[in-house]
């Protein structure tokens, strides 16, 4: 069976570590800290669009972001490391 969805199918192709899942997560992950090249995020948001399942787990993991950014303590960096 053909996948054609670009963020089900692993990364590496048959030999990723990956599955489809789990590629789906980490594209995710991607959008929310911005590291989607254009074409990427543009296939992100066509695929938003279009999948509410995708859309919630979007939402949800963005909503844990901001709690843990909002009600985690923010430790300085070392000076060292500066």
């Amino acid at each position: 069976m053909t996948n054609n969805d670009p963020l089900q199918r692993p990364s590496g192709g048959p030999h990723s570590p990956f599955s489809g899942g789990e590629y789906r997560i980490l594209q995710i992950n991607a959008a929310l800290d911005g590291e989607l090249d254009a074409m990427s995020a543009l296939e992100f948001e066509r695929a938003m669009r279009d999948d509410p399942a995708l859309q919630a787990e979007y939402r949800r993991l963005a909503a844990l972001r901001e709690a843990v950014q909002r009600h985690a303590p923010r430790e300085k960096a070392p000076q060292a490391l500066a």
